[in-house]
C-alpha cells in the first residue's frame, strides 16, 4: 500500500530532479581536476539522456520515454531536456552561481510540486513555493552558500519557479544565476 501510495506522489520526473542531478554534482565536485577528456566524457550521460528524451518527441520507437517522465499526459519534454543540458554544461562552468542555480533548480523546483498536496493556484500554489524557497534555502547553505546568500538566491528561485510557467527549469537558472553573479560583484 506504501509503495502504491508513494508512486501516486513521486513520479520519475521527480525521482530524477531530486537524485539524478546531485549525484552528478557530487561526481564533478568530487574529482576537481578534471581533463577536458574526462569532462567530455562525464558531460556525455547527461547529454546522451537529452538528446533521447528529445528523440522521443520524433521517433516512434522511443515514444515510451514519453511516457516515463512527460507530466501527465503532456507530451513536452523541455523541462527534463533543458535539465540534461544544463548538467552537460556543469563540468565546464566553474563559477559557484552556476552551481547554486542548479541546486535550486534540484532541490527547490524539484520539491515545489508536492506543495500541491496543499493547495492549488493556477498550477502552481503558495505551498510549493515555500517548498521551494526552504529546499533551495537548505540545500544552498549545505552547499556552501553563506545564509543572507542562500536566502536572497532562494527566494529569486521560489519566486521564478512561481511564475515562469512551462519554462520554469531555464528561468530558474538563468535567473538565479544572474542574480548570485550581480551578487557577487556588488559585495
Amino acid at each position: 500500500m506504501f509503495s502504491v501510495l508513494l508512486s501516486k506522489f513521486i513520479q520519475t520526473r521527480k525521482l530524477v530532479h531530486l537524485l539524478i542531478g546531485p549525484i552528478f554534482m557530487h561526481f564533478v565536485d568530487h574529482f576537481v581536476n578534471l581533463s577536458l577528456s574526462q569532462k567530455l566524457l562525464l558531460s556525455s550521460v547527461p547529454l546522451s539522456s537529452s538528446i533521447l528524451f528529445y528523440l522521443s518527441t520524433v521517433i516512434e520507437q522511443l515514444s515510451f520515454l514519453k511516457k516515463i517522465i512527460a507530466r501527465e499526459q503532456n507530451a513536452q519534454l523541455l523541462g527534463i531536456i533543458c535539465y540534461g543540458l544544463f548538467f552537460t554544461c556543469y563540468p565546464f562552468i566553474s563559477t559557484k552561481y552556476f552551481k547554486y542555480s542548479l541546486v535550486c533548480l534540484v532541490f527547490g523546483d524539484g520539491v515545489a510540486s508536492f506543495g500541491s498536496f496543499f493547495n492549488k493556484k493556477n498550477g502552481k500554489g503558495n505551498a510549493g513555493s515555500l517548498f521551494c524557497y526552504l529546499c533551495s534555502f537548505i540545500a544552498l547553505v549545505m552547499y556552501g552558500a553563506e545564509v543572507t546568500e542562500a536566502g536572497i538566491l532562494g527566494a529569486v528561485g521560489a519566486v521564478l519557479e512561481r511564475v515562469s510557467g512551462a519554462y520554469d527549469n531555464m528561468v530558474i537558472v538563468a535567473g538565479v544565476w544572474i542574480v548570485g553573479e550581480v551578487m557577487c560583484r556588488i559585495k
